[in-house]
């Protein structure tokens, strides 16, 4: 089982840490100037994944722009598109597996492999509410 470990909100251009955040049903997080309707509702990495994308010796541009809502202990690369998963007391949706790279990105540009494309993922909110730093990722069976 995952845990919630950071989070953060786009609010004017910055990067906003919180402890918790307010996931709105078809939205996304409460104050996100990213949020609303569509496949990437909020956005999902996990620490592992994170530590992989660092330790590249060659960084890429995601590694400095890239920055998600929730950050999930673990990995993010057994979250299965189309799952429905319990986080915290909301639910939510793999809608949306890969990111693109940006344009000018050296790894991009050398065709070399990014992880970020494999691990990043995207969410629809199916259910509202609050969420916390230590709050649990549970799959729901269907």
């Amino acid at each position: 089982m995952q845990k919630i470990t950071e989070m953060h909100i786009k609010v004017s251009k910055k990067n906003i840490q919180k402890d918790s955040i307010n996931l709105i049903k078809d939205f996304g997080p409460e104050g996100d100037a990213y949020g609303g309707p569509g496949d990437r509702q909020i956005t999902l990495l996990g620490e592992e994944d994170i530590k992989r994308l660092e330790s590249d010796k060659e960084k890429g541009l995601c590694i400095n722009r890239f920055v998600p809502n929730i950050t999930l202990s673990g990995s993010t690369k057994e979250l299965i598109k189309e799952m429905k998963y319990a986080l915290g007391s909301c639910e939510i949706q793999i809608s949306k597996i890969s990111k693109k790279c940006h344009e000018g990105c050296l790894i991009r540009d050398e065709k070399r492999i990014c992880l970020l494309p494999s691990t990043a993922r995207f969410a629809s909110i199916l259910k509202g509410g609050e969420i916390h730093i230590s709050d649990n990722l549970k799959e729901i069976n269907s």
